[in-house]
């Protein structure tokens, strides 16, 4: 017991180092990097369509996409002119039914999709399309 109380204070004798102040580091914002603004216009637009037929319209300005199942006309215009940077005139839409398959003995179908075809006013292109 007296060698513990000796050992305590022989600690306390011995000068105590300068402690520094601690400064608090400014922490930067927790929120996540604000990325570019994408909204709904990426879910309605799923593809280009790129074909022969696709690529013989695009002299009209028309050009060819898959596009939600779910999407309407004014929806479609208002994507590709968010997207793309262009003046939309007119979009047609299709439905496509799934075709029959089979593996075998089993029957299936594929699943329907929605192609739309936009036409641009005269002057606009999207490049991205092109190279067919």
């Amino acid at each position: 017991m007296t060698s513990l109380i000796s050992k305590l204070k022989k600690n306390d004798e011995q000068p105590q180092e300068k402690k520094e102040a601690v400064v608090p580091v400014k922490k930067t914002s927790t929120k996540k990097k604000v990325l570019p603004k994408f909204d709904a216009s990426y879910r309605v637009l799923v593809r280009p369509l790129v074909s022969e037929k696709g690529a013989l319209q695009q002299a009209q300005n028309k050009y060819f996409f898959e596009v939600a199942r779910d999407t309407n006309k004014i929806e479609i215009k208002k994507a590709i002119e968010t997207v793309y940077g262009v003046s939309v005139v007119s979009v047609n839409v299709l439905n496509q039914r799934g075709k029959s398959v089979r593996f075998g003995r089993t029957q299936g179908l594929r699943k329907a999709w929605k192609k739309a075809i936009v036409t641009l006013k005269k002057g606009d292109r999207i490049t991205t399309v092109e190279g067919v």
